[in-house]
């Protein structure tokens, strides 16, 4: 007697199931590796928010044992500036605190120019934001609002993120990716 009721699967459908992942995997791929880029854009443009915002935090700490007071023991009229210097190529930033020898490079950070441009306002090669507290200590901001736009090169579809410093508000937001 002949036992018809074979388990298992032909070589037809599993050839089948196979091809059909193999779709699913094609089209996933791209997806994902622009997913990963976009959140490294992301991430670098929240590491350049927050280096701005350790500067500002540096300017605008209790600084004042630091302050060299003059002879009639008074604050001078401005102390302890820092600035945050970015430059577009290669993409990068570093941040100073103006000491009395000069300026002392306090952090940096560079980025791979293939992978991100850094535009900077006016196409300028050089931008400085600077912060400072007055000796009567008020907080002295950038003078206009200051617009970074990070690119990144190697994504498609999804590509730019502004990073902008408002000094009427002191904020600084990092926008939608774009």
């Amino acid at each position: 007697m002949k036992n018809n009721n074979i388990l298992g699967f032909t070589l037809l459908e599993l050839l089948i199931t196979i091809g059909i992942i193999s779709v699913l995997v094609a089209i996933s791929i791209p997806s994902f590796n622009r997913y990963g880029r976009t959140n490294e854009l992301a991430q670098i443009a929240n590491t350049m928010k927050s280096a701005i915002q350790t500067t500002k935090n540096y300017a605008f700490s209790p600084t004042i044992l630091k302050a060299p007071w003059n002879a009639q023991g008074q604050m001078p009229q401005e102390y302890d500036e820092y600035k945050i210097v970015f430059k577009s190529n290669p993409p990068n930033y570093t941040i100073y605190e103006r000491q009395a020898s000069g300026l002392v490079e306090l952090e940096s950070a560079t980025y791979n120019a293939s992978d991100y441009t850094l535009i900077l306002p006016g196409n300028q090669n050089t931008m400085t934001i600077a912060f400072s507290i007055s000796g009567k200590g008020k907080m002295i901001m950038p003078s206009g609002k200051e617009i970074i736009t990070l690119v990144g090169n190697k994504i498609s579809g999804v590509n730019k993120v502004e990073i902008t410093v408002d000094p009427a508000s002191g904020q600084i937001v990092v926008g939608q990716i774009k």
